[in-house]
């Protein structure tokens, strides 16, 4: 049985940490560069659009550019060249992956509350839950412990798994929610909403789904307590995905 705090053990598993954040680092990095020209065509936008039609667009930017920073940072932690707080900068970084998970469940709950605009009971539930994860993700934002190490790196000494793991819970948890109320507000349309339902299924239901995917294996390393660097290592992964999913295909269609 591989016992994971074994330090030959710890070490690869960090090896495959920085392969992973490389492969994402260039993969995101460049699709961030494509997408420049549809940013500025969304910045014009924000101008003259009012609070329904700005609010996705800066959830959009703040999803978008705060889980590049977070891959940006991670992987500078890896290559630091000289000594530096490894605290402060993983706690910047997990505060904007933070963001970015806040954010694209955000989106995917104004998407929502459009299709339940005229009916305040089911608006408020939603908000509370939504103010109540961006709560718990605020809060979260030093729950992982980093050091500088000899090698010229930051790295992870400890996590804390039952927060961690509460917060992918909640998250999972208010998407689906978010996902039954979206598929009930469609179907109240009737007839009205053949073209919506094939928009929101496309996109809402594709990213409900792999959220909760992403969310459950982040959840059961967690709770497995196998190592400080596995409980984080599928976080960016996840993000990423996240955003590919969510606001990322937003803007698509």
């Amino acid at each position: 049985m591989t016992r994971w705090t074994d330090p030959k053990v710890l070490a690869e598993c960090a090896r495959i940490f920085n392969i992973t954040l490389v492969g994402l680092a260039g993969a995101y990095g460049w699709e961030s560069i494509l997408g420049l020209e549809q940013d500025w065509r969304f910045i014009k936008r924000l101008r003259r659009g009012n609070l329904w039609t700005r609010a996705p667009l800066c959830l959009y930017f703040a999803c978008k550019y705060a889980t590049l920073l977070s891959v940006i940072g991670v992987n500078y932690t890896n290559n630091v060249t000289q000594v530096i707080d490894c605290q402060i900068v993983y706690t910047v970084i997990e505060l904007l992956g933070n963001i970015a998970i806040g954010s694209a469940s955000t989106l995917l709950l104004l998407r929502c509350s459009a299709l339940w605009r005229h009916y305040s009971p089911a608006i408020y539930p939603l908000i509370t839950l939504s103010t109540a994860q961006w709560i718990i993700l605020l809060y979260g934002s030093s729950t992982v412990r980093s050091s500088y190490a000899a090698n010229g790196s930051c790295v992870v000494t400890g996590a804390s798994s039952s927060f961690l793991a509460g917060l992918y819970s909640y998250t999972m948890a208010l998407d689906f929610t978010v996902l039954v109320m979206t598929l009930l507000g469609i179907s109240r349309l009737g007839t009205q909403s053949n073209n919506i339902w094939k928009l929101l299924s496309r996109n809402s239901i594709t990213y409900c789904a792999v959220a909760v995917i992403v969310n459950a294996i982040c959840m059961i390393i967690i709770v497995m307590r196998l190592n400080s660097i596995m409980n984080i290592m599928f976080s960016i992964p996840a993000c990423v995905l996240r955003y590919e999913l969510g606001p990322g295909r937003y803007t698509r269609y």
